[in-house]
């Protein structure tokens, strides 16, 4: 407030409903009447690094409420435990795991984002989907999963120097799915 800013808040992916209404009531409270939140589900979902437990989580918790993806995601390192996409992404690669995770996320991401619109009101919530630029087909999948891109404002992205590049196009393409 004291620097006249939008707020950018990432939600914690493991979050329940009652700690993200607390959180959309604190900065109603406290963020300037003529201030915007950017509202973004966790950091780097898309990133299956072993130190980023989102993706995993949501693969987790989300496979088992999508029928046509649920038998595919106990064909994991435990099969038959009871626990969906054990060992995703590491040690083993799930592709119904990996689905869950983008429908899952983009899910997610509406239900907060419906949390912090009936605080704050619309007007004042920019709905962010995040991804990495090099990943453009998961957004594409992301944005038409359940068409979340009718409640998308905007989409975050990683924009990671030093390693190696990618080509414009890859963000040409992305704008096909739009």
């Amino acid at each position: 407030n004291a620097t006249n800013t939008d707020r950018w808040v990432n939600v914690p992916h493991t979050a329940d409903d009652s700690f993200v209404t607390a959180l959309a009531q604190t900065l109603q409270a406290k963020l300037g009447a003529n201030r915007r939140a950017y509202v973004e589900l966790s950091n780097e979902c898309w990133n299956h690094g072993s130190g980023f437990l989102c993706g995993r989580d949501l693969a987790v918790a989300w496979c088992p409420r999508y029928p046509d993806l649920s038998a595919g995601c106990q064909a994991d390192t435990n099969p038959g435990n009871g626990v969906a996409c054990d060992g995703y992404p590491h040690p083993v690669y799930n592709a119904s795991c990996e689905t869950a995770r983008r429908r899952g996320y983009a899910d997610r991401s509406r239900q907060a984002w419906a949390i912090f619109d009936a605080q704050l009101g619309r007007g004042r919530v920019v709905h962010v989907l995040a991804g990495q630029p090099g990943q453009v087909g998961v957004f594409g999948y992301m944005l038409n999963w359940q068409q979340t891109y009718a409640d998308t404002d905007a989409l975050g992205t990683a924009p990671y120097f030093g390693r190696s590049t990618f080509p414009a196009t890859s963000l040409a393409g992305l704008f096909t799915w739009l």
